[in-house]
């Protein structure tokens, strides 16, 4: 049996979590209140956002497995089909609209609830920002931003962004410089909470533009709240471009872009909410489904291994665990 610490208690790391919890004593480390990564919703007091990832789609069986045993599950009936009329758009040009053919899936009555149903059974330290790991022995501590101590683990598993791993790692693997070919991109994501709504045809909206990627009519979800929610997502190259942008400055283009597709009326906007994602999307993944260092005993899992999909940060902490399983 072997201690194993995870830092990050996004999908990756939780799916990595609870498969290894059977067979490994094993804590995880979350830097948030809670669970979920950028599977994530924010709420106000009628609406709420699935302000990271808007929906997912299933192809693995592996994941679509995980994916059916939560549905039919009496006590984490979580998962839902979601088919919304889905606009895409060429700038401001209408190209087409229609029901998506592959079905995408939300969980109910938050995203994050997928992330809650795995973490169940697991130890997760949250509020607790992991700054520095030190070997001692060939065993491995870690310590946070209050300066506390934790440990000793045989190994020390990153599902945190590529960069923040590399920052965790740095100093303590064989190569030097295991992640640099990794790039990954910003979004932000602009949250409205509206007292009216001329809702369009569509329930959502793909939008080939430099500045807007995505708009997502969050009351449309099953099982969401009857306030009138919108969510705007910007492209990952403008979010990139205005990553250190003043917040009503970005606030104020997005809005501005957005009026052509979607009719908001200023006076209707009862909540209004930027949240700037700085590692959204995968422009350059590892080119593996994990990584793994056996000499420092050192791993790192994440979608930015695969691809930057929901199910991809599944399928590499799915797959790291069984290698160490395995060991």
């Amino acid at each position: 049996m072997l201690n194993i610490a995870v830092i990050g208690a996004g999908l990756s790391g939780l799916t990595l979590a609870h498969r290894l919890n059977n067979t490994h004593t094993v804590e995880v480390f979350e830097k948030s209140r809670g669970v979920s990564g950028r599977l994530a919703t924010h709420y106000s007091d009628d609406a709420s956002f699935d302000h990271g990832a808007v929906q997912f789609s299933v192809r693995d069986a592996r994941f679509l497995n995980y994916i059916e045993r939560v549905s039919s599950s009496s006590s984490l009936d979580v998962v839902h089909e979601w088919s919304p009329i889905t606009a895409e758009f060429d700038q401001n040009q209408l190209r087409s609209e229609a029901i998506l053919s592959t079905p995408r899936y939300v969980a109910s009555p938050k995203m994050n609830q997928l992330c809650k149903a795995l973490s169940n059974d697991l130890f997760v330290h949250s509020n607790t920002h992991i700054q520095a790991l030190t070997r001692v022995d060939e065993e491995w501590f870690i310590k946070d931003s209050d300066n506390v101590s934790y440990g000793p683990y045989d190994w020390v598993v990153s599902s945190a962004p590529s960069v923040q791993t590399a920052e965790f790692f740095h100093g303590h693997t064989t190569d030097a410089n295991p992640f640099a070919n990794v790039i990954m991109s910003g979004c932000y994501s602009l949250m409205l909470g509206l007292s009216e709504l001329d809702a369009p045809s569509w329930q959502l909206a793909l939008i080939n533009d430099d500045v807007l990627s995505k708009i997502s009519l969050e009351h449309t979800k099953p099982e969401r709240t009857s306030g009138y929610s919108v969510l705007i997502q910007s492209s990952n190259a403008w979010a990139e471009h205005m990553m250190n942008a003043d917040e009503s400055e970005v606030i104020e283009l997005m809005m501005h872009h957005s009026q052509s597709l979607l009719s908001i009326v200023e006076s209707d906007v009862t909540y209004r909410r930027l949240h700037r994602w700085r590692y959204a999307n995968v422009e350059a993944p590892l080119g593996r489904s994990y990584w793994l260092d056996s000499e420092s005993q050192l791993a790192a899992c994440g979608d930015w291994c695969i691809a930057g999909r929901v199910e991809s940060a599944f399928i590499s902490g799915y797959e790291l665990a069984d290698h160490i399983n395995s060991m």
